[in-house]
């Protein structure tokens, strides 16, 4: 979040190149993230992935409005010699409308979000929530705390031109022109714009149709797991000694430098577990300081298992939502359920 702030200070700085500017803009994301702390913890949330996640998206947003009613404040002082204390307030009256809708469209989008049901609910409810509070404040915070600063500390430059060191720039100079030609292209080819438009949302359709599904992304984290089944009527000693000797093997691969092994999966009361499960937690040194990505160790992981054939095993991600049936977190898997084993049996062979 901190990161996040400080980038887009600096964005603004290296576009608009004065200071007060800067800082009357950047004070709209610490006015409208802190009380949006204070929102979250009246409404039960916590500080988690998702939340921050929210956070961190709406330090972005929140700037907005408060960069709007900036500039047409500075307008209002350079085009027509209002003093800052009369531009703050027309300024904002005449640009009131266009901010309050665009931050409305905004929160329409992200307050749905809270109300989504079945698992992506549970998860992104507080997300959606988060984001649509702090666009709110924001919005207040620019029709209240952004005109004040306007009209104490927001100064013209000598000719009454404003913004002379960032309009002047080879950069404003750059966007101006290739902003220009593609305006003037557009207007004059009105039936070609439209008909590109138009092509441009069909494409989408077959572009959507090819992408992948789930969930959650893969990241190398760091970590993997090994989860293995061995044979029934194996011994706990001899699950033992065979996972003393995988995970002495995979201890030797570059880059891990923790393990944790377990064996025996707990049942519902003590003396109830099954000796022949169990798994292997594998860390991994951090990305920046391996060569070989999580992925690659992983392969490396299923090429010693299948010197084991007895064992069923399973090398696969740390899920951050917990394994599957089977007590992993493979990516794939399928849970066959029923009270006929042989129709289990062909069932299985076919899916196979």
């Amino acid at each position: 979040m901190l990161l996040a702030a400080v980038l887009v200070g600096v964005t603004i700085l290296l576009f608009i190149r004065d200071w007060r500017t800067t800082i009357i803009a950047t004070l709209a994301i610490p006015t409208s993230i802190v009380p949006t702390f204070l929102f979250m913890q009246w409404i039960g949330f916590s500080l988690n992935n998702i939340t921050m996640l929210g956070l961190i998206l709406s330090i972005g947003i929140v700037i907005d409005d408060a960069v709007v009613v900036h500039e047409n404040i500075f307008r209002h002082m350079a085009e027509y010699g209002l003093d800052a204390m009369e531009a703050a307030r027309v300024g904002t009256r005449e640009i009131a409308l266009a901010v309050l809708a665009t931050s409305l469209s905004l929160v329409v989008i992200f307050v749905p979000v809270a109300f989504m049901g079945g698992m992506v609910g549970r998860f992104f409810g507080s997300f959606g929530l988060t984001v649509a509070f702090a666009i709110l404040m924001s919005l207040f915070v620019s029709f209240t705390l952004t005109p004040m600063l306007c009209s104490r500390f927001l100064k013209l430059e000598k000719h009454g031109v404003s913004h002379v060191a960032s309009k002047s720039g080879w950069v404003y100079r750059w966007v101006e022109a290739f902003y220009g030609l593609i305006l003037r292209w557009s207007l004059k080819h009105r039936w070609m714009t439209v008909g590109l438009s138009v092509l441009m949302v069909f494409t989408t359709i077959p572009i959507m149709m090819n992408l992948g599904v789930n969930m959650v992304p893969r990241d190398d984290q760091s970590e993997m797991q090994i989860s293995f089944i061995t044979p029934e009527g194996y011994t706990l000693e001899r699950t033992d000694r065979i996972i003393r000797e995988i995970e002495g093997r995979l201890t030797q691969l570059p880059g891990v430098v923790h393990r944790f092994p377990s064996i025996g999966q707990s049942g519902t009361a003590k003396g109830q577990g099954d000796v022949t499960r169990g798994s292997i937690y594998l860390r991994i040194i951090e990305l920046e300081d391996r060569e070989l990505s999580q992925f690659s160790l992983m392969r490396q992981a299923r090429q010693i298992l299948t010197e084991y054939p007895d064992l069923r095993t399973a090398v696969s991600d740390v899920s951050a939502l917990g394994g599957g049936p089977n007590g992993d977190s493979r990516i794939f898997q399928i849970s066959l359920q029923g009270p006929e084993i042989k129709q289990h049996a062909e069932y299985a062979e076919t899916l196979r």
